[in-house]
């Protein structure tokens, strides 16, 4: 079961410990750090494969591709977590170590959490490439209405929730001169999903 990955909704798990019907587990589709569940949670989810993931988030990358240069920077940035990785079920020891690793390499714990999240959910240092980019696909019609709904009704000084920006989005783009509402238009699953998909890389896009 170790290195497995399980799927609910929108979340998807990489299992990296079992202990006594416990299960350690990395979020692969937002930024944060590993934490125990229990078997009972677990069942909540589905297993899938690895290329199931991958063809969605795919940032790996293969070695033959990455020049020496990169490489280089790839190894650096491994260096910076290797020390953490034995204590990765501990989470006393790790913040610990995550806060030596930063000073002893001059980087914000951030920029450490950033890398260790990365390395724990592809399992792949080449992930820690800089400017690798995540597979990007055209955003779709809807993925662009999506978008320019949470920059106008959410990412905004009003502080709207989410339902209110999605209802917003369905008045403004999908409804006809009468205020029908048109018969085919993204669900707030989707607009949830897309929100937490790009808010999880928001501060990876930044930098």
């Amino acid at each position: 079961m170790k290195n497995s990955l399980w799927k609910r909704d929108d979340s998807i798990l990489r299992v990296l410990d079992e202990r006594e019907g416990r299960f350690l587990v990395i979020e692969c589709c937002s930024t944060a750090m590993p934490r125990w569940i229990s078997r009972d949670e677990m069942r909540e989810y589905t297993q899938i494969e690895e290329f199931e993931f991958l063809n969605e988030h795919s940032a790996v990358r293969n070695e033959d591709e990455i020049p020496s240069s990169v490489q280089r920077i790839i190894h650096e940035r491994f260096t910076v977590i290797a020390g953490i990785l034995p204590f990765i079920t501990d989470k006393s020891m790790r913040c610990k170590m995550t806060a030596l690793s930063a000073e002893q390499h001059g980087v914000s714990r951030r920029t450490v959490c950033n890398y260790l999240w990365l390395y724990l959910a592809y399992q792949d240092t080449s992930v820690l490439a800089p400017n690798r980019g995540r597979s990007k696909k055209e955003l779709t019609g809807d993925e662009k209405n999506i978008r320019w709904a949470l920059n106008k009704f959410y990412y905004t000084k009003n502080q709207n929730s989410l339902r209110t920006a999605y209802t917003l989005m369905l008045k403004e783009r999908y409804c006809d001169g009468h205020g029908n509402l048109l018969p085919e238009y993204p669900s707030f699953h989707q607009f949830r999903y897309f929100y937490r998909k790009h808010k999880s890389l928001q501060d990876y896009y930044i930098s």
